[in-house]
């Protein structure tokens, strides 16, 4: 790059772009260089044969019976019931 004089703020403003661009530019080639080089090392470490023949195995699925089952009291899972329930100084909603 060519080395100008800035004789007022806008040169001077433009000149500090200019470098500017061209040192992301040169980061971002780097940057390329560097995921090339990871991508590379993610492939050699997934083509091993020990990773590839591995059967996983199934985890079955337990119901949330604490969370998702039916209430057995006749109040049910309701803001009200639990504040029945409470015995607080809240005062009860009456509505």
């Amino acid at each position: 790059m060519t080395n100008f004089t800035a004789h007022n703020s806008v040169t001077r403003r433009y000149l500090k772009r200019g470098e500017l661009i061209a040192k992301r530019r040169a980061e971002a080639s780097q940057n390329a260089l560097q995921k090339a080089n990871d991508m590379h090392r993610v492939d050699r470490a997934t083509s091993l044969g020990s990773l590839r023949d591995k059967k996983y195995q199934e985890e079955q699925q337990t119901t949330n019976r604490l969370y998702y089952s039916k209430p057995t009291r006749e109040m049910g899972v309701t803001c009200v019931g639990r504040q029945k329930m409470k015995l607080g100084s809240k005062p009860l909603y009456e509505g």
